[in-house]
């Protein structure tokens, strides 16, 4: 067909225009081969959704990487605020130091009665051989008979009658006595509630309230 229309070419304007017309039809054939060169431009286009599309990918996997850091400040913060209580804790202690500023207890004897004992439970003794504010209890005596001893504020319970009070031993011990009466521990006591020195030589007894 191409060479149909060289010919005609030929015969109505010459052999030169005809050559000139051909070129351009053949640069006019390769013109459609553009949306091939096209092609690329547009598979680069179509990558780039791909390409924007792993953003949240990147952003999941900087959540991910975020997510333990955040656990670990929120369990650091679990753990410091966890420590006030055991801080709290140590304030507890005050009941028991005012339980035991009673200088001079009472407690139930099964065979005794009421007897007087120390702040922890241990039994206090008068020697009948002493004398308002002094002791007659000296030398070896001391370590059967350990004098009871106390500083400062004296304190008796609020149903007790009696007055405490202290005198000073040779050796500078304050020794406790109820009503003027020297009191001391028995060193056979082992434990709260012992009262194995009532009635010992008939001059030790156990130290009772005052009715």
């Amino acid at each position: 067909m191409v060479s149909r229309q060289v010919d005609s070419y030929r015969r109505l304007l010459g052999p030169p225009i005809a050559l000139a017309l051909l070129l351009a039809g053949c640069s006019s054939a390769a013109t459609p081969a553009s949306p091939t060169a096209a092609a690329p431009t547009a598979a680069a286009a179509v990558a780039t959704p791909t390409g924007a599309a792993a953003s949240p990918t990147a952003a999941a996997t900087t959540a991910a990487t975020a997510a333990p850091a955040a656990a670990t400040v929120a369990a650091t913060a679990t753990s410091a605020s966890s420590t006030t209580p055991t801080a709290a804790a140590a304030t507890t202690t005050t009941p028991a130091a005012s339980a035991a500023a009673a200088t001079v207890a009472v407690q139930t004897d099964p065979k005794l009665g009421k007897i007087l004992t120390d702040s922890k439970g241990r039994t206090l003794y008068v020697f009948k051989k002493d004398s308002p504010g002094k002791s007659a209890c000296t030398g070896n005596c001391l370590k059967t008979w350990p004098p009871y001893a106390a500083r400062g504020a004296l304190q008796l319970p609020s149903e007790v009658s009696g007055t405490l009070d202290t005198f000073t031993r040779p050796d500078g011990t304050k020794q406790v006595t109820y009503g003027g009466v020297p009191l001391y521990y028995f060193s056979g006591d082992t434990a709260p509630g012992d009262t194995k020195g009532q009635g010992i030589g008939n001059v030790w007894f156990a130290a009772t309230p005052s009715s």
